[in-house]
């Protein structure tokens, strides 16, 4: 394995957090794009993909992408992932499958305000990372666009 530099390291994140936060800018309230989908989201699939999630095929039928998590030396992870602007909406597949028949998987979305997510379901929240690492202002309970 290649050895980085911390400082390396840093420079090549900001460039992929760049990306992400290109992205959430469509689904901020103040600088959204009317009508802007769910699928929308996997334009950050290349920066996530350098931060170890490397996103599958969205077939949109069942979870949205099979999908791999791979960090460092640790075994590769695959993992189903829906793909939501909002966490919530991912009560849909709480209502159809029931809490039984929902397997483990990490919902991918911009705003994570979903107050009851099962145990066993994981949540990549992209405004955060937004926030986070590149400045924009997106609060964690910023409105997102419902639209579309």
């Amino acid at each position: 394995m290649t050895e980085y530099s911390k400082a390396e390291l840093v420079r090549a994140s900001e460039k992929h957090f760049d990306e992400i936060c290109r992205v959430m800018k469509a689904h901020r309230q103040d600088t959204r794009v009317s009508y802007a989908l769910e699928p929308d989201l996997l334009r950050a699939a290349g920066p996530l993909k350098h931060l170890g999630l490397a996103l599958g095929a969205y077939v949109g039928k069942g979870y949205d992408c099979k999908s791999e998590f791979r960090f460092l030396d640790y075994p590769t992870y695959e993992i189903p992932i829906e793909i939501k602007k909002k966490s919530s909406d991912f009560r849909y597949q709480q209502r159809k499958y029931g809490k039984d028949e929902l397997a483990r998987a990490v919902v991918l979305c911009a705003h994570h305000e979903h107050k009851t997510m099962p145990s066993h379901i994981d949540v990549i929240e992209l405004s955060t990372l937004a926030a986070k690492f590149c400045n924009i202002g997106y609060s964690q309970h910023s409105p997102v666009d419902s639209g579309g």
